[in-house]
């Protein structure tokens, strides 16, 4: 099915990305690739949301509708003479060197930046074939986020992911399944709709990933570094502990960090800054691409709505720096126009995108693509951002409390400016420290800490004082950062990915500069110590991830057979077979013998969490969970069993209403299945029971 379905449907939005990529008149590899990346996740996430709606969400539909998207992208550039003569005459052949490279001598970091490629390679190949061969079992993926993807893919359609799933009772974490916006879900659902299973669930954040890298790539080789010194500042940007750790898992906080991350590569490319050739995309377009990309970060995190404002001051600085060093070009040069830009619209002139423009083409788009998820949210749960309580809208749970109640217990109390700083130092604890994913902190690593995060200051102060990479400092870095550490949880690491990219072009453009001073003795002295410098950044980079690795990347509560690197590495020789039981899946292997369409019902006032719901509904999404509403007592579950005609029960084994289901079950026509293997660590927090044969008119066998 992957070969002759999913390659194949893949490869069509795909392409209708790179016609619409090469119709926009990109140019540059890296810019290409990062916008071909936004197109292709934008064309993902609305072809999945329209066939969701029109419930038409099978391996059909999906690639009919893949084929539909490829078919339109050609018939409007066809239609276009404009469109269809950018199309048809791209060339093939390598690009000219950028005007800032002429002149200069062989790049120093060309080496650095092969070693930092290969560490690179060599983390995320591990990474990759850890998402391919052993099953999810990281607790959001299972607690919410395969939730929603399985019922989708299950149904076909918008149903919420769990029947009659409602506001009563403590359903906790279980009821963001169907409230929280979705847009990384729906590159899941891609993946998962062709194969009806989760076997691919572990590449949903690898788009991106590449994306961040190589935005991270263009954003320093548009503001004037050399090739090997952008892609030494992309890996770095990618190798901190926390984007490593969560490469594999079917979460959203690396697709956050691509997303926004994007917004400032594209922005470059609506206003070039000066040595960078002119011509190339309308700066209109790449203004309403930006909005665009914005919304779709809306929809994969509602965090990202603090990005908006800043992007849009961005917008207003570049524009201003891009016609400041067009003019200083024309000034160089004794013309008003260089013989290179004739004919050519620059962005910093007259013609560039004024404030109005910009502001609207960054906020209108956002605001109309990004609402998805919230509309319906609202329509069905009456706040757009149930369970959280924002604003007008009611809800049981404050972002404040579920963010900031996770800080390590000694750091309860402290101001955010202060818990921020303790978590970026307590990356010096990695040689004793035990951090698991949930609660990590320091996880940025030592190469923030001792490299990036001091480049940001002294790019910040050369700004300032001086007036000196004005684009860099207000354009991109602070900017960017800014927009990031407004959210909620700026201590947290997974929610500050994109402090990273942010840090390492700070470095980028300061090391670019050392290189490019003028005295011989200066230049030859900087280009000495550039090979050091690199290798002292990837040292610095290693032993953050050699701290990371010791440790198992779960917490008992996230999956009971945690694993260090070395452990898991060891698993991934064994046979699939074993590899299919890894996790919190080999413990309750029996429960994948009940019947395909089994419902399993849960009382309100019990309700499965953590990384129970999937372990019922099954990696191939067979079963289907039912919210039964608050039972009360033993006698009630055994009541809402039969008036919505559910067979099977879950229960805790050691709370309340599991301990009286299993006390009274004879009595109320339940038998306990005993489906888990109690020598398993955690072992006792599930209870199945089924109706027996009679009980309440149930058939034994198919769960209907």
């Amino acid at each position: 099915m992957l070969a002759t379905v999913f390659v194949p449907a893949t490869l069509c939005l795909l392409a209708a990305a790179v016609i619409g990529t090469l119709a926009l008149g990109v140019r540059g590899l890296a810019d290409r690739i990062a916008v071909t990346l936004c197109l292709s996740l934008l064309a993902v996430s609305w072809l999945v949301k329209a066939l969701l709606v029109a419930g038409a969400f099978t391996k059909v539909g999906a690639a009919l509708g893949a084929g539909a998207v490829l078919a339109a992208t050609v018939g409007l550039v066809w239609w276009s003479p404009t469109l269809r003569t950018r199309v048809t005459g791209i060339r093939l052949r390598r690009p000219a060197r950028a005007a800032r490279d002429a002149g200069r001598p062989r790049d120093p970091f060309r080496l650095p930046a092969f070693v930092l490629l290969a560490i690179t390679g060599l983390v995320y190949l591990r990474s990759l074939v850890i998402a391919l061969w052993l099953p999810p079992r990281d607790i959001d993926t299972l607690w919410y986020h395969l939730v929603a993807v399985a019922g989708w893919v299950r149904t076909g359609g918008m149903d919420a992911p769990i029947e009659g799933l409602s506001k009563a009772g403590d359903l906790d974490w279980v009821v963001v399944s169907d409230t929280y916006p979705r847009d990384t879900e729906t590159v899941t659902a891609w993946l998962s709709v062709f194969t009806h299973n989760s076997d691919l669930v572990g590449l949903t954040q690898y788009p991106f990933l590449v994306l961040m890298f190589v935005s991270t790539y263009g954003i320093c080789r548009r503001l004037g570094t050399g090739r090997g010194l952008a892609l030494s500042a992309a890996s770095v940007a990618v190798l901190a502990p926390t984007v490593v750790s969560q490469s594999y898992m079917a979460y959203n906080d690396i697709a956050r960090a691509g997303v926004a991350v994007a917004v400032w590569h594209l922005l470059l490319i609506a206003y070039p800054q000066r040595g960078i050739s002119a011509g190339g995309p309308s700066p209109k377009a790449m203004l309403v691409l930006t909005g665009a990309v914005l919304g779709l970060g809306l929809g994969v995190k509602a965090g990202n709505g603090y990005l908006i404002p800043f992007a849009v001051l961005s917008a207003l600085v570049l524009r201003y720096t891009a016609k400041r060093g067009r003019a200083a070009e024309a000034g160089a040069a004794g013309t008003p126009e260089s013989s290179e830009t004739a004919g050519a619209p620059a962005a910093g002139d007259d013609k560039s995108p004024g404030w109005k423009f910009a502001s609207a083409a960054l906020i209108v788009p956002a605001a109309v693509l990004g609402s998805f998820w919230y509309l319906i949210t609202w329509a069905r749960w009456g706040s757009p951002f149930w369970p959280i309580k924002m604003g007008p809208f009611e809800g049981p749970e404050t972002m404040d409390f579920l963010v900031e109640s996770a800080r390590p217990r000694e750091w309860q109390g402290d101001s955010m400016p202060v818990v921020v700083w303790k978590s970026w130092w307590s990356a010096i604890d990695w040689v004793g420290d035990r951090h698991w994913y949930v609660e990590w902190t320091g996880q940025l690593g030592l190469t923030w800490l001792l490299v990036l995060l001091p480049s940001v200051v002294v790019l910040a102060v050369l700004a300032a004082w001086r007036r000196r990479h004005l684009a860099a400092a207000f354009g991109v870095v602070l900017p960017l950062m800014a927009g990031t550490l407004m959210g909620p949880g700026a201590w947290y690491s997974r929610y500050t990915m994109p402090l990273m990219a942010a840090g390492a072009v700070a470095f980028a453009v300061l090391v670019q500069a050392w290189l490019d001073k003028p005295k011989p003795r200066t230049h030859r002295i900087a280009r000495r110590a550039a090979p050091a410098l690199a290798l002292a950044v990837a040292v610095a980079a290693c032993v953050s991830l050699t701290g990371q690795f010791r440790h198992p990347t779960f917490s008992l509560d996230e999956d009971p057979h945690q694993r260090n690197a070395a452990s898991t590495n060891k698993v991934l020789t064994e046979s699939a077979s074993v590899r299919d039981l890894e996790g919190i899946w080999g413990p309750y292997a029996k429960i994948d013998e009940l019947p395909d369409g089994s419902r399993i019902g849960f009382c309100a006032d019990d309700s499965p969490q953590q990384w129970i719901p999937m372990v019922l509904i099954g990696r191939d999404f067979r079963r289907v969970l039912v919210d039964l509403g608050e039972c009360g007592d033993p006698a009630g579950a055994a009541r809402l069993m039969a008036e919505k005609n559910v067979p099977y029960l879950f229960t805790y084994r050691d709370s309340p209403m599991g301990e009286g289901v299993l006390a009274e079950a004879g009595d109320l026509g339940l038998a306990d299945l005993d489906v888990v293997d109690k020598s398993a660590p955690q072992a006792w927090m599930i209870q199945l029971f089924h109706a027996t044969p009679g009980a309440h008119d149930f058939p034994s066998s198919d769960g209907s």
